[in-house]
This record gives structure tokens, C-alpha cells and sequence, in this order.
């Protein structure tokens, strides 16, 4: 019996001595170069604040003013600009699902208009529709064209792409919110006309479509670019061909005319210096660097920027195809305390992006540095831990009365071993009972999203009571599982 409880102390001193380490690796972290951990995050590598780079990356997208069919959105490392033209004159996208055996719901919408449509003699941008067998017709308004929202679906990951939301559609009759719609515009080449490809959300106040087309792949400027002339024509005449986003960047105070189109790269003067890396392995004078974990992470061929020398006065010229420089690389820093960590630094005047340390002829180095602190257990360690201690109380204690006072030899040592022989069936029941409740409940609510008479509902209720009662003789009487629930004798 020493021994067991011997046995107990050790395991006990295990579990605290591996969250320790844990907490020790924990407190480890990666970093390109060596820095003071007292000197602020943001003054090392000379970027904006926290707070003021969360501030840009709430801020909404706009539609232009010269044309209002592109949309744009700048965060602090990039100039987004999504050409919504095509979905604009396309006019209206529809999509119709079978509700059950005697009704269908069909759900409408239009980019930047009211649909030709209206419902109930009111003018509406998106809208639901219900028919049954019965010649029943009805119609929801679920936004407004003149309260509407433009953002990037991630802020964090803009190329993912954009979120057109209206709002102040009809009441929703559960609460006191109106309906809205918020339509997302994902990047899909393969579709020129656009596919109104899914709809969430159906029967709650926040419906979702997804549109996959064009619409949603970006054409991404150097940040805070005034689009010129010149750059409205590469924008409405910008085809992707795949679906990594495109960058375009050149030199706006040595190249005043604008660049020349994109996707005619043998036209340009053979001083502009074009760069299409697609390679995902190419990592030549950069091994080990965090931003080559993008192209892993997010699946995508992540496109790799070298400083290049001035040749005079001409201009650099970059063009690639990958995950949009910038704040997408902070992703697989590791950095979780500093989103707006970058390691790629931006200069709108050169024309071009350089690694740090880079551009002195000179290289750095991945590697790992620890804090000199440690960091606090978190709850959920904390927690794991106390029950583990616990277990392994309960579990010694209770085999020691057992031999101590009954003489308990075996499987009879452990502590309320009937209980425990019995636990799985009680769990199994638990789950049943519990995902019977729900279904029938989630049924009864889905038939009361639109009104119906009052004949109906009062025979869906009675058969809702029928189901329960039947679901309530099914509880075996020998084992008393739930000692609050009694069966109904009706």
C-alpha cells in the first residue's frame, strides 16, 4: 500500500513538473534578429502602433468615385481594388433549393440596385421568396440598397475576398433585429458570369450568399496609391487567370504615365524589371525565412521579393502572383502578441520590397531566443491539472479503504466500481435523450419562420406532444438514468 501511494506522489510531481516545462517552452519564441524585449515591439522594426493599425484595418472599403463599380480597400501594407463591373451589369443572381416535398424557397440579389422585382410593392436589393404546392407565395425583404456596408471578408487576409452587406431588411420576429444580407465575392476565374454558388444562414436574422467569379480576385497597388487614369483601364480590363491574387506595384515618382497592362509583359521597355516567381520552393539567400511558411499554410505559391539595384532613373517594376505581400506574412511568424508584424518592409518612394537586413549586403538568420521570465500557467493548464490531482486522490484513497476496511482484492478495489461499469450506458443515454429534445424541437421551430393558420400550427403542436410522449416510453425502467424526468401516463 506504500508503495501505490508512492506511486501517486511521483505521478502527481510528473504532471506539475511537465506543465512547468510547458510553460517554459511556451515563453520561447521566433525572431529574425536579436532585440532588447524591453524595447516596444513596434519601435524595433519601425511600423505604426497597435492600436492605429487596428484602427486602418477596421476602416470600411469604398467605391470609387470616378467609377463607382471598383471598390477599394487600403490597409497598412497594401491598396486593394476589386472590379465589381461585371456583376453590376450582370443584373440579378438567383438560386432556388426545395424546402420539403411541397415547398421551394428562392433567394434573389443584385450588386449596387434594387431587383426588378419588388415585394409587397417595396423595393429591395436581396430578397426570399417561398412557394408550396398550394399556390402559398410569399417574399422577405432581407436589406436595403441605400444601407449598405463594403469590407474585406478577412481584414487580416484581404485577397481572401469582399463582403457587400445590406441592411435593415424586414423585422426578424424572434427579436427585435432587422434582416440583413452580407454577400461574399470569392475568386474563381473558371466562372466569367459568376456563380451564386451557396446560401447560409436561412431562417436567422444574417443570411450569407457566396458569389464565385472574378469579382472576388484583387488587383493590389502599392499602399496609399492615388489610382490614375491609367490604372481604372488596367482595372476594368484585369482578367485573372488563376486564383492567387495579383500584386501590381511600379515606381509612381520616376514612372508618372502609369504602368503598362499587366498581363502584356512583352510590351513594357525592357528597362522595367519584371519579377514572376511562382516557384513555392524557391527560397535561393532566404532559407528558413517565416513568410515562406505562407505558401505551406495557406496552400497558395507565396512569391519572393529581392532587392534589386537602381539602373538610373528607370523604374522597378514588380508584378506577382501569390499571397499579397505585407500583412499576410505576420500569419507564420508565430507572432500571435503582434499582428501587425511584418518581415517585409514597404517603400512606396523605391518602388519595391527588401527584406530586413537585406539591403546592407548582408543576411539574417532565423533562430530562436528565449525570454529571460517565465510565463504563468494558463487556466485551462491550471485546470487539467487540478483534475488530474484529483483523479489520482480519489483513485488511491479510495483502493486503500477498500483493502484497508473490506478486504477488497481486484477489481473490487476500485472505488464505486458499479458506478463506473455503468458509466458508458449512462453517458449513451444522455446523448440520445438530449439529441432527441433538440430535433424535435429544431422540426417544430423550422415550420413557424412563416406564418401559417392557425389549424396548422395546432395539429404541428399536437404531433410535437405525441413524438415527446413516444420518446418518453422508450426510457428502460430498469435503469433509472434521469431521476428528474417522468415518463408521461397519458
Amino acid at each position: 500500500m506504500k508503495a501505490l501511494l508512492g506511486l501517486t506522489l511521483v505521478a502527481i510531481a510528473s504532471v506539475a513538473s511537465l506543465a512547468n516545462e510547458a510553460g517554459d517552452l511556451s515563453s520561447w519564441h521566433t525572431s529574425e534578429h536579436h532585440h532588447d524585449s524591453q524595447q516596444p515591439h513596434y519601435l524595433q522594426h519601425g511600423i505604426p502602433e497597435h492600436e492605429a493599425y487596428l484602427k486602418k484595418l477596421e476602416a470600411p472599403a469604398v467605391r470609387n468615385g470616378k467609377h463607382p463599380c471598383i471598390v477599394e480597400w487600403s490597409s497598412p501594407f497594401n491598396h486593394y481594388t476589386w472590379n465589381l463591373c461585371g456583376v453590376e451589369r450582370a443584373g440579378e443572381f438567383e438560386r432556388c433549393m426545395a424546402g420539403n416535398a411541397t415547398e421551394t424557397f428562392c433567394y434573389r440579389f443584385a450588386v449596387f440596385r434594387d431587383l426588378n422585382e419588388a415585394c409587397d410593392g417595396m423595393a429591395t436589393p436581396a430578397m426570399e421568396s417561398k412557394t408550396n404546392t398550394a399556390g402559398f407565395h410569399g417574399c422577405r425583404l432581407l436589406g436595403h440598397v441605400g444601407h449598405m456596408d463594403l469590407r474585406p471578408i478577412d481584414h487580416y487576409m484581404a485577397t481572401r475576398g469582399l463582403e457587400l452587406t445590406y441592411f435593415d431588411g424586414d423585422p426578424y420576429q424572434h427579436t427585435s433585429e432587422h434582416h440583413r444580407v452580407s454577400i461574399h465575392f470569392k475568386c474563381d476565374p473558371s466562372r466569367p458570369e459568376g456563380l451564386f454558388d451557396a446560401v447560409d444562414g436561412r431562417g436567422s436574422a444574417h443570411y450569407t450568399f457566396e458569389l464565385r467569379g472574378p469579382a472576388g480576385c484583387p488587383l493590389i497597388f502599392l499602399p496609399g496609391h492615388q489610382l490614375t487614369d491609367a490604372d481604372y483601364q488596367t482595372i476594368l480590363s484585369y482578367q485573372p487567370t488563376t486564383q492567387q491574387p495579383f500584386y501590381y506595384a511600379y515606381n509612381v515618382n520616376q514612372h508618372p504615365h502609369g504602368p503598362h497592362h499587366p498581363h502584356h509583359p512583352h510590351t513594357m521597355p525592357q528597362h522595367h524589371h519584371i519579377e514572376r516567381r511562382l516557384e513555392e520552393g524557391h527560397h535561393a539567400h532566404h532559407e528558413g525565412s517565416p513568410h515562406m511558411a505562407v505558401a505551406h499554410l495557406e496552400g497558395d505559391q507565396h512569391a519572393h521579393h529581392q532587392h534589386q539595384p537602381h539602373h538610373g532613373h528607370h523604374p522597378n517594376l514588380h508584378m506577382v502572383h501569390g499571397v499579397a505581400p505585407g500583412e499576410e506574412s505576420y500569419i507564420a511568424t508565430g507572432e500571435s502578441h503582434h499582428p501587425y508584424h511584418h518581415h517585409h518592409a514597404m517603400h512606396p518612394s523605391h518602388g519595391y520590397f527588401r527584406h530586413h537586413g537585406e539591403h546592407h549586403g548582408h543576411h539574417s538568420h532565423h533562430h530562436v531566443t528565449p525570454h529571460s521570465g517565465r510565463r504563468r500557467l494558463g487556466p485551462a493548464t491550471f485546470l487539467l491539472i487540478c483534475v488530474l490531482v484529483a483523479a489520482a486522490l480519489y483513485v488511491s484513497i479510495g483502493i486503500y479503504l477498500k483493502q484497508e476496511r473490506h478486504n477488497a482484492r481486484g477489481i473490487d478495489m476500485i472505488p464505486n466500481v458499479a458506478f463506473w461499469l455503468e458509466f458508458p450506458s449512462l453517458v449513451r443515454d444522455g446523448v440520445l435523450y438530449m439529441s432527441q429534445g433538440v430535433s424535435d424541437r429544431l422540426w417544430m421551430a423550422r415550420m413557424w419562420l412563416f406564418d401559417e393558420d392557425l389549424e396548422e400550427k395546432a395539429r404541428l403542436a399536437n404531433k410535437y406532444n405525441e413524438t415527446s410522449r413516444a420518446n418518453a416510453q422508450r426510457s428502460n425502467p430498469e435503469r433509472d438514468t434521469f431521476n428528474y424526468y417522468v415518463p408521461s401516463t397519458q
